[in-house]
């Protein structure tokens, strides 16, 4: 009876292991799952974010989001990577703060310069991530490194939230049809996460 218990405690102990697995593989997955606007970057060398902003802005509701583009593309400006980078941006309403999520994949040389003012805070109760806090163009941004990739974000919550999550919402469809997209994409959505704008910011407004 002892090595039933046991054995039962050992099957219970590894399932419960596996389930709080923290399952996100790739910056795609850390996209929040209330997004409105998302943009795909597939190559930042080639795009001229500066020149493409005013553009951006026009073929979607984020010109209803102006100090969060100005935060994220400073943001991209101190950033150096040939890596997929993923910017989600969502509204301010009585349940929602307004934020942007930036993730790509953590690199040794990910900042253009080393002397960008960054502090590391208390995160909430997660002991293996931790939060910093860091200064970009006298905007003052949360970051944190999770599964090796960089997140970062305007809004404390949003970090610690998503440092706090371990679920992937790479099943979410409209983040799987990004996902197979080249270059750069933006994605505007509707409350029902149904794709209401698309435009390939280096080709045309589909």
């Amino acid at each position: 009876m002892k090595k039933v218990l046991s054995l039962l405690f050992v099957c219970i102990s590894f399932f419960g292991c596996i389930k709080n697995q923290d399952n996100r593989t790739n910056a795609f997955d850390f996209i929040p799952e209330k997004t409105d606007v998302a943009l795909r970057i597939s190559n930042l060398e080639a795009a001229d974010l500066e020149l493409r902003a005013n553009d951006l802005l026009n073929a979607s509701n984020l010109s209803q989001k102006t100090d969060q583009t100005k935060e994220a593309f400073s943001l991209l400006g101190q950033i150096s990577t040939d890596q997929d980078i993923v910017v989600a941006f969502n509204s301010s309403d009585s349940s929602r703060t307004s934020s942007f999520v930036l993730a790509t994949l953590e690199t040794d040389s990910l900042f253009v310069s080393d002397s960008l003012n960054r502090t590391v805070i208390p995160s909430s109760n997660n002991k293996t991530n931790t939060t910093t806090m860091m200064l970009v163009s006298n905007d003052t941004l949360f970051s944190s490194v999770i599964n090796g990739f960089f997140i970062a974000s305007n809004n404390k919550e949003t970090i610690q939230s998503i440092t706090d999550s371990k679920q992937s919402n790479k099943n979410i469809d409209w983040v799987k049809e990004l996902d197979t997209k080249a270059s750069m994409t933006l994605y505007a959505l509707s409350e029902n996460d149904a794709v209401t704008h698309e435009q390939d910011l280096l080709g045309e407004v589909t």
